[in-house]
């Protein structure tokens, strides 16, 4: 509901150039890449120094998150002032869904990925190690493996309606800034960040390749949602740099709401028709869904309640104008209720797995009840 919405939280900055001084120009060529190499450089030193993993994965989360928050106090992309509550709020879902994923979901992945490889072939993991080469040759296939899995779960929370009423909690958020990376409803972001963890684990690469692996993960992913203005270059077809992170998280679907799945390699957007890059601006006019910021931490985290409205057609591809949608008008259904006529009908199939979420069929639109009783 577009009444709901408070005004935009972000101001198009001028990206770097002529303007600006030749110290600021060469800084904001050279710092992504340096960025890169010193995280998954010192990433695989540590690694191979056999420090445990724990203090691997630690040090390379809080070296992304602590670099991003100063690259954001050099060189803003929006210089906006960000509001008390939702920063708090971001921060403590952020902190909530971190805790979880390390503590609770990544383990029970891990675990059960090794049960079902025994199951399977009597093994830890379906293949040889050796077979993909040298551990950090492993980390690679580890990274790559993860990485096209997470753009497709991506995809699917984007299209299916009891994926979506989860995921736009992180949608949410009308500003892209270092914190909210990780910013999403606990189920979300497990489904999203968690669940491909146990593939390299099941496939049988090594501990080293893993750990590294989630290393790349911190390098490349936390990132793409820099709230900075640096200049990427070429590297913005390669990696999902926040210039191009930044148009799917764009209000109007035709500003990129609809693109840029890929958290880390804009290869799969590419390969399969969802890239986003105009090249004449740095970003969208407006970040966000209709709805508005979660305003509470207790709505980042309980099950999703409300009614679906008519713009989650949009976002769910369930429009006549969004790639990907149902098709032709639908005969005997008034233009206006076109979008509406499209989300009861894609709910049908979708009843049984909205149930599993959790989400109650009469909280997303009455009618709909009446649809499965039909």
């Amino acid at each position: 509901m577009s009444s709901e919405r408070s005004p935009a939280s972000t101001k198009e900055a001028q990206p770097v150039g002529s303007g600006d001084g030749p110290l600021t120009r060469a800084f904001a060529v050279a710092a992504y890449p340096v960025l890169l190499t010193v995280a998954i450089g010192g990433g695989a030193l540590l690694v191979h120094a056999e420090v445990p993993k724990a203090r691997v994965l630690l040090a390379s989360f809080s070296f992304m998150i602590v670099s991003g928050l100063l690259l954001e106090w050099v060189l803003p992309y929006s210089r906006e002032r960000d509001t008390k509550p939702s920063s708090a709020i971001e921060v403590v879902n952020s902190v909530i869904n971190v805790v979880a994923n390390s503590r609770l979901f990544g383990p029970l992945v891990t675990l059960g990925a090794m049960r079902l490889a025994v199951a399977l072939t009597g093994q830890s993991g379906l293949m040889p190690a050796e077979w993909f080469g040298p551990w950090w040759m492993q980390a690679i296939v580890a990274y790559l493996l993860m990485d096209l899995s997470r753009y497709f779960i991506h995809r699917a929370q984007h299209r299916i309606p009891a994926l979506w009423a989860f995921h736009k909690v992180h949608h949410g958020v009308q500003k892209m800034r270092t914190f909210n990376i990780q910013f999403s409803h606990p189920l979300d972001y497990a489904l999203r960040n968690v669940l491909t963890f146990g593939l390299p684990v099941l496939l049988g690469l090594s501990e080293e390749a893993i750990v590294l692996s989630h290393v790349m993960q911190h390098a490349i992913g936390i990132p793409s949602h820099y709230n900075v203005r640096l200049r990427f270059g070429v590297l913005n077809t390669i990696f999902a740099t926040c210039r191009i992170h930044r148009w799917h998280h764009a209000l109007d679907l035709k500003d990129g709401g609809d693109a840029n799945f890929s958290n880390g390699l804009v290869i799969w957007d590419r390969l399969f028709g969802t890239f986003h890059h105009p090249n004449d601006r740095q970003g969208p006019d407006e970040m966000g869904i209709d709805e508005g910021p979660a305003r509470s931490l207790l709505a980042t985290v309980a099950r999703p309640r409300g009614r679906a409205t008519a713009a989650d057609t949009g976002r769910l591809g369930l429009d006549r104008g969004v790639s990907g949608g149902l098709g032709p008008e639908v005969p005997g259904v008034a233009d206006g209720e076109q979008s509406e006529h499209a989300l009861r009908e894609h709910w049908q199939p979708s009843l049984g797995f909205h149930e599993l979420a959790g989400v109650g069929i009469g909280e997303v639109d009455p009618e709909l009840s009446a649809v499965r009783d039909e």
